[in-house]
């Protein structure tokens, strides 16, 4: 057991777990971390589903999907919905009219109603979203519902863009399950429909302004690579 942290005490009144913390609770089981406390669970589960928190580190970061091509490889069945519940997708041919920029940029926030992180990143969103009209397309991907580990839905995808508000038809998620990874994360989406960059952690507005710059301007090339982390 983690140091400073005591066993729970029983309670006849004890309120039941919501299904949301009963799917946390049985995944920290799977983890032999039964005997935590639930008062503890919140912030344990929130580094368990990766949110990333004050102090930790961020960085780029590529997935296996990156490295075999990204969007331009990409040829699975496109499940994903959009705040509306119309089938969508980040990925310029899974849009008609394919990339709707001039420039075919395509940048995607990663992040989840539960985690203080990225409800802070969305709130930057919305002023990258007007600095960059015309130049690139902006998307926010909802990794889960209300509580790590949960599937999102509509609903979901609706009070999201409500409280931030994004397009209806750029906020997304996958109706089938969660999405484990860690948050807040973005992805660059170049031209040429493969990964230019990912990075895992908040960005403020003036950097993703010039990340995107550079790579638009050639002053900076893309470096996707295994990095480990």
């Amino acid at each position: 057991m983690p140091p400073g942290m005591r066993p729970a005490t029983p309670s006849a009144h004890a309120t039941p777990p919501s299904p949301g913390r009963r799917s946390a609770l049985r995944r920290l089981g799977a983890l032999g971390l039964r005997g935590l406390a639930p008062l503890a669970l919140p912030p344990l589960t929130a580094v368990l589903a990766g949110c990333m928190r004050r102090g930790s580190e961020p960085g780029e970061w590529y997935s296996n999907w990156d490295l075999a091509g990204g969007c331009a490889t990409d040829r699975s069945p496109v499940r994903w919905r959009d705040a509306l519940g119309e089938t969508s997708h980040f990925c310029p041919a899974d849009e008609p009219g394919g990339a709707a920029s001039p420039d075919g940029w395509t940048w995607v926030f990663y992040g989840a109603p539960w985690c203080g992180t990225s409800q802070r990143q969305a709130a930057r969103m919305r002023e990258f979203i007007d600095r960059v009209a015309g130049r690139a397309r902006v998307y926010t991907v909802i990794t889960a519902g209300g509580e790590p580990f949960t599937v999102p839905g509509v609903s979901d995808a609706l009070a999201w863009a409500g409280r931030t508000g994004l397009p209806l038809r750029r906020v997304l998620f996958d109706p089938a399950e969660p999405d484990n990874r860690q948050i807040p994360q973005h992805l660059l989406v170049g031209p040429d429909a493969r990964t230019w960059w990912r990075f895992v952690g908040g960005l403020p507005v003036e950097m993703m302004l010039e990340v995107l710059e550079d790579f638009a301007s050639g002053r900076r090339q893309p470096r996707v690579r295994r990095i480990e982390r």
